[in-house]
């Protein structure tokens, strides 16, 4: 299963098994008060009624097993799908400073002055161009900076004004400060429960997936919808803007 399709369905599980856990705890919390007061006529439980609160019970626990091991499963898929991807320094915004090793880049502007239009300015590519299979990167953030990730069709425009969006080719997600929004038409502004300090990029080429996630904690941090990716050539994609602003591909 996907990670894009496994964190939907884990997000259900886990909705489920919350609703779950909170009626049996109200259905002890009743019982117990129950017996802490006195009838004259006490009134017997049905054993239709034991027997189902008993059986929501045991069907919570063995969702919470499911619920466990199917984010262990998950956590190995990624340990064995992880690509080492690098930067490909014939690309990107002279501004955008690379490594030799090609695997972490910075933002200098020798005019120490931004515009809005320069973000849409040759943004950086990985080397590796994927056809097919599916495929999974990690990025460090590092530094105060604004930055974009994720995939576009080698084919994209990538000069003057360029759109970040999938009707021109590019999946991306977007850093500004402790705000993350994805380009989506119209954007979609994200709500995270904090800021990741990595964050992993998940590519299904034939399920048409692209897909983020907090690569320490595994949370969903967005998945695109279903694109078609087919005859096309998919490659990371990279920006960094404002001071302080870097990232490290991680091993």
């Amino acid at each position: 299963m996907a990670p894009s399709h496994s964190a939907s369905f884990l997000s259900t599980l886990e909705g489920v098994w919350t609703a779950g856990a909170k009626f049996v705890k109200d259905v002890k919390s009743t019982l117990s008060g129950g017996r802490q007061r006195t009838f004259e006529n006490p009134v017997s439980l049905s054993p239709e009624f034991k027997w189902g609160s008993w059986d929501f019970s045991e069907k919570t626990r063995i969702l919470h097993n499911i619920l466990k091991n199917f984010k262990e499963t998950l956590v190995s898929e990624w340990r064995l799908d992880k690509e080492n991807v690098t930067l490909d320094p014939e690309t990107g915004n002279p501004w955008l400073i690379m490594s030799e090793d090609q695997k972490s880049m910075r933002w200098q502007n020798p005019y120490n002055n931004f515009r809005v239009e320069d973000v849409s300015f040759l943004p950086a590519l990985g080397c590796e161009a994927f056809t097919s299979g599916r495929h999974y990167w990690e990025v460090e953030l590092k530094g105060e900076g604004n930055m974009r990730l994720g995939v576009a069709r080698e084919s994209v425009k990538r000069m003057g004004k360029v759109s970040w969006k999938p009707k021109a080719g590019v999946w991306a997600i977007e850093q500004l400060g402790p705000y993350y929004q994805a380009y989506t038409s119209p954007i979609t502004n994200l709500s995270l429960s904090r800021s990741p300090r990595k964050i992993g990029v998940y590519l299904d080429y034939e399920g048409g997936q692209v897909t983020f996630y907090d690569a320490d904690t595994k949370a969903l941090i967005f998945a695109f919808p279903p694109a078609s990716f087919t005859g096309q050539r998919i490659r990371p994609v990279f920006f960094l803007f404002g001071v302080n602003s870097q990232l490290r591909l991680c091993p």
